[in-house]
Parts: C-alpha cells; structure tokens; sequence
C-alpha cells in the first residue's frame, strides 16, 4: 500500500485556558472530511497543531509563528485582535485562515485575501 500524505491544520485560540476550542476543531476537520467536504486525493493522515494565542493582538504573532511552515490552512483566532496579527502573517506565507469567532470587518479588506 501507498504511504499516507499527512495534512496538517492549524489552529489558533485561547487553548491553554479550555481544550474544548481544539476538540471542537478536531471534530469539525473530522465531521468535514466524513461528510464530503474536504476530498484530499489519495492515502493521507490529518494532524492538528494548535497554538494558544491568548486572545492577544501582541502575542498571537509569535505563538501562531510555528503553524507556518507546517499547516496548509488555519482555523481561528478567537478573537478579532488576535486574527487580525494572525492573518498578517498568513498572508504573507500564502496560508488560507478562516475565523468563526472574529467580527472585526477590517478582516473583510482586500489586504487580508487568505483570510
């Protein structure tokens, strides 16, 4: 048998204070890919890095700093503050980031096309 591809997503949001924001990601990767929603080709493995980026405009940079390199996508910040300082880095690593939580429509802008 082939070897299995491994996807990583990240995840950032206030984890050091309640797990439950990472199984709640870890469930809605698993619910996407038993539903046909996410169709990666092949054999593959999913991991899920989380960081805590403390809901801190100043200290998400350099907490989310090592899901660069390694995820193919983000799921978060909690909050707008924190995604937005997120979401600078994505862009400039060409990572996609998605945020239920944030509500800042600066988010929105043109200058944040990954997000």
């Amino acid at each position: 048998p082939a070897s299995a591809s491994a996807i990583t997503l990240g995840a950032c949001g206030l984890f050091g204070r309640d797990d439950r924001m990472y199984h709640l990601t870890d469930f809605m990767v698993k619910l996407a890919l038993d539903r046909g929603f996410l169709r990666p080709a092949g054999n593959f493995s999913l991991d899920l890095v989380a960081v805590d980026t403390a809901c801190s405009r100043v200290a998400a940079p350099r907490a989310a700093l090592g899901l660069f390199g390694q995820a193919v996508a983000i799921s978060g910040c909690a909050c707008s503050g924190d995604s937005e300082a997120v979401a600078v880095t994505a862009e400039s690593f060409g990572v996609p980031m998605i945020s239920g939580a944030a509500s800042n429509p600066t988010l929105s802008e043109s200058q944040y096309s990954y997000f």
